[in-house]
Order: structure tokens, then sequence, then C-alpha cells
């Protein structure tokens, strides 16, 4: 991956970028397309909301907006996606969870995105029901205990611990990358 392109390419499209309005600190990376959607991303959504992380469709925003929400937020909850291309606008030390198939542990464009902008990824892998290379399926659940323990261990969160201090699971399928 080519660095000094990449940072040009930021700063072209950041330098001179007025945002106004507000846009929250912590987001999850909802889908609405017809692919990697978790079968349980309702719950998902529910439990993130619990813990203050608005849901927002990037497929439905323009760049500028996009940029804008990744520019704000200090948490970033995703499927893996084209959305995490964005990762390059987001502030050093922003944590983001990306859910990435099993069969794509190799897979490095984020990791590499991540460490360009010094921004903390960490991978939770699932395991889907589809053949061995397909990273279009939709057919794959999210455990929310382990994520919830995640973000608790990633952030200070005294809701998330709240939640999850009955049911304490040990770091089951993440891969770290700073």
């Amino acid at each position: 991956m080519r660095i000094k392109p990449l940072k040009e390419l930021k700063r072209q499209l950041t330098d001179d970028l007025q945002i106004s309005g507000s846009y929250p600190s912590k987001i999850f990376l909802y889908r609405s397309s017809k692919l990697r959607i978790p079968n349980n991303q309702n719950e998902l959504v529910e439990a993130f909301g619990k813990l203050g992380i608005e849901s927002v469709d990037f497929s439905k925003l323009k760049l500028i907006e996009q940029i804008a929400y990744m520019q704000n937020a200090q948490l970033i909850i995703g499927t893996s996606g084209a959305a995490f291309t964005n990762l390059m606008f987001a502030k050093p030390a922003t944590k983001v969870i990306c859910f990435m198939p099993k069969s794509f542990d190799t897979f490095s464009s984020f990791s590499n995105l991540a460490k360009i902008f010094n921004v903390e990824l960490f991978y939770h892998f699932y395991t889907a029901k589809a053949k061995a290379n397909d990273h279009s399926s939709s057919n794959f659940n999210i455990n929310i205990t382990d994520i919830l323990y995640l973000y608790n261990k990633i952030s200070d969160a005294s809701t998330a611990n709240n939640q999850i201090k009955q049911n304490r699971r040990p770091f089951i399928g993440v891969h770290i990358h700073r």
C-alpha cells in the first residue's frame, strides 16, 4: 500500500472541508444492502443503542457525510465492507471493531489503513454458513456477549461492563492490529 498518495488524498479531501452539524462519537455501520448483514443485526442495533452507539448506513450518505462521521467518531463498529476504506478519515486513536469472516483472517487492507492513519483496529472473526471464500454471505450471527466484552476491554465503558458482568467470555476470534 502506498502511504504518501493516501495521505495526500486525505489532505486534498479534508483540508478545506466545512462540516456543519453534530455527529455521534460512537457509530455502528448498519448494513441495508443484501451483502454481509448479520442475521442478528437488529439485536446488535438494540444492544449498541443502550450504549449510546448510533446506527448509520453509509450506503445512504454522500462522501462528505461519511467523512464527517469518521472524523467525529471515537468508536466505529461494523461488518467488513467498503465503508471501512473511510478509516483514512478517522482521528488517530479511534477504536474500530470490524466483523470479518474467519476465512478472511489474512485480509490486510483495513489493517494497513489503520496502521497508516493511527487507528486502533480490532477484528472479530465470525464463522459464516457459506462457501470457504464467500465474503458476501449474510448467513452469520455476531455473538453480542463477545462484542460487548471487546467493547468493554477497549473503552472503559461501565454500561457495557454491567451488561456482561455475569457472562464474561475470553477474546474468541479477535485479532488486534495497531
